[in-house]
């Protein structure tokens, strides 16, 4: 094989690898592609500023339930559900709440969040939005048997808890919300 053929080759395979990688290869001459990180960067960071969200030290005594509620473990078990040691689980919730099991890395539950915010401002006086990232609380995941995301959990007071898998559209959103949770 002579030096023209094995540097094909080589080529070849490398082109190949970061196809199936996922990776694209980096143009160093351009610079486009740097600057579509940096802007792309740059609006994740600005949307999860525009995210509103009560995180894990807000008061207990006041809940803003017009924004969503970014719980940990603790503050779950204090304020939307507890477990028994059969694994049964019992609702502390006075009005409808949605759960959102979520992760960072997901980009449909990215997709989701900015729909929970509008539900949780727009029936701030109705319903509460809870947020769980599955990788901060996986002993919650594995209770409510959480195996894709994102996932919502919704729950009407005195009724069995609904699962809806997969990014929901805005409207269908509001939708369940209407016809699931406040209707009577």
């Amino acid at each position: 094989m002579n030096s023209v053929s094995r540097l094909f080759s080589v080529i070849l395979f490398s082109t190949i690898l970061l196809l199936f990688s996922g990776c694209t290869p980096k143009n160093t001459s351009d610079n486009t592609s740097e600057t579509e990180a940096q802007t792309t960067q740059q609006q994740e960071e600005n949307a999860n500023e525009d995210l509103q969200t009560n995180t894990i030290g807000a008061p207990k005594t006041e809940i803003d339930f017009s924004r969503v509620q970014v719980v940990d473990e603790k503050r779950f078990m204090e304020e939307v559900c507890e477990f028994d040691d059969a694994g049964r689980y019992g609702f502390k919730c006075t009005r409808p709440i949605i759960i959102d099991f979520t992760a960072g890395w997901c980009g449909w539950c990215t997709k989701l969040s900015p729909h929970l915010v509008d539900m949780a401002q727009k029936y701030s006086d109705q319903i509460a939005v809870y947020k769980v990232d599955v990788d901060k609380c996986p002993n919650i995941a594995q209770r409510f048997n959480i195996q894709g995301l994102p996932t919502l959990v919704i729950v009407k007071p005195h009724h069995q808890p609904e699962r809806i898998e997969g990014y929901v559209e805005k409207d269908k959103l509001e939708e369940i919300i209407q016809n699931k949770l406040l209707s009577k």
